[in-house]
């Protein structure tokens, strides 16, 4: 039940940012309540995974946006949006996550 949960609340980021990009201070409110209710239902067991995604993932955008490669169309710090972080954070903990429950089922079929 957590894993679908925890993919219910993933889904969420990107309905919130793809709806209210616009609006990038309720985006951040929004995207951090999920963030921590993600952390929450997942014991924050993945905290680290979280906070590496959330600086190393925005500090990739933040190059090749530099360099050019892309562009946010509404960009409020050096090129991408704030609330950008957050949710590469949540993609980590997502993937991390999933990434989990795919070896256990490797673990348990192993053992039969």
């Amino acid at each position: 039940m957590k894993k679908l949960l925890g993919a219910g609340l993933f889904i969420a980021v990107f309905v919130v940012v793809a709806a209210l990009w616009r609006q990038p201070l309720l985006t951040l409110l929004l995207t951090a309540v999920i963030s921590l209710a993600m952390n929450v239902i997942t014991g924050w067991r993945y905290i680290r995974s979280y906070l590496i995604c959330a600086v190393l993932g925005p500090l990739a955008e933040v190059v090749c946006v530099h360099f050019g490669a892309w562009s946010y169309a509404k960009p409020q710090f050096s090129g991408i949006p704030i609330w950008l972080p957050l949710v590469w954070g949540m993609a980590g903990v997502f993937f991390v996550d999933i990434a989990e429950a795919i070896g256990e089922k490797q673990s348990k079929k192993r053992r039969r």
